[in-house]
């Protein structure tokens, strides 16, 4: 209101916070819209919105290996919750999370199968109906990109899934890298928790958009993190990215003209700009 010298609705208002505002209005209409999506999903096949994933243990026939694929000693195997499991599951859905979970998690092939033949046949439907959650955002991650950077993106190719209650389609899954076991990827996640803040998107004139990146072929020693936190911070994460780096950018262009430099400093003074 300052910036307008203290009158309603003024051209600050109306080119700088209005278009923000509205930003974010939008985005918590999807984010409400998309985890409704989710959660009916996830009641549908399982009877509940919260199905206890986190208390069910399974046991695999996989021996625990170090980084050089040395069989360890002590003879102990892997031992995950199904929340894991089906985390797992996820990540063989393409050819670039298959290889990201096999060479980062030291597993073959064949160990790699066991995670999905533990599935039930209600883990099936909710793998296939993430990954059909992801590819509806498709339209959505596509114009943004587009709108951004001028070029459409280049889409992950599905990778048909044989599972003991039929073969899934497959679909794209976010790959994020287990920290505990990669100690460059540890500190990327902690940049990007530094720049993700609010004020910083501003400043920075951009989202996070690391969906909209394209994918190295090859990838090692970062393996995926097991969990199905991972579904929620990506689908917040696209959201965010859709609803607000239109506004940003634009909003970023106008506060750093010359011209608005310095009405703003002129309205404020330098110390409030």
């Amino acid at each position: 209101r300052a910036m307008d010298g203290y009158k309603d609705l003024g051209m600050a208002h109306e080119y700088i916070f209005q278009p923000i505002r509205d930003a974010l209005t939008q985005e918590t209409h999807t984010l409400n819209a998309t985890f409704s999506e989710l959660n009916d999903m996830v009641r549908r096949i399982y009877g509940t919105d919260k199905p206890r994933f986190l208390e069910q243990t399974i046991e695999l026939d996989i021996p625990m290996r170090d980084i050089n694929w040395n069989i360890s000693a002590s003879g102990r195997k892997w031992k995950l919750t199904r929340d894991q499991v089906i985390a797992a599951v996820l990540n063989n859905g393409n050819d670039g999370n298959f290889q990201r979970l096999k060479d980062g998690w030291h597993l073959t092939d064949t160990e790699c199968q066991m995670f999905v033949d533990a599935l039930s046949a209600q883990d099936v439907q909710f793998v296939q109906g993430v990954w059909d959650l992801f590819e509806s955002l498709r339209p959505m991650v596509k114009a943004t990109h587009e709108l951004m950077t001028g070029v459409t993106p280049q889409w992950v190719e599905a990778r048909p899934l044989e599972t003991k209650h039929g073969v899934l389609r497959g679909g794209y899954y976010p790959i994020v890298t287990d920290t505990r076991y990669s100690q460059r990827a540890a500190q990327q996640q902690e940049l990007e928790q530094l720049m993700s803040t609010v004020p910083l998107d501003y400043l920075s004139g951009s989202t996070k958009h690391g969906h909209r990146k394209e994918r190295a072929d090859s990838v090692k020693g970062r393996p995926p993190l097991l969990s199905l936190k991972v579904i929620d911070r990506h689908l917040m994460t696209v959201i965010h990215d859709a609803s607000l780096a239109p506004a940003v950018r634009d909003v970023n262009k106008i506060i750093h003209h010359p011209l608005i430099t310095d009405a703003i400093k002129q309205a404020l003074g330098d110390e409030k700009n």
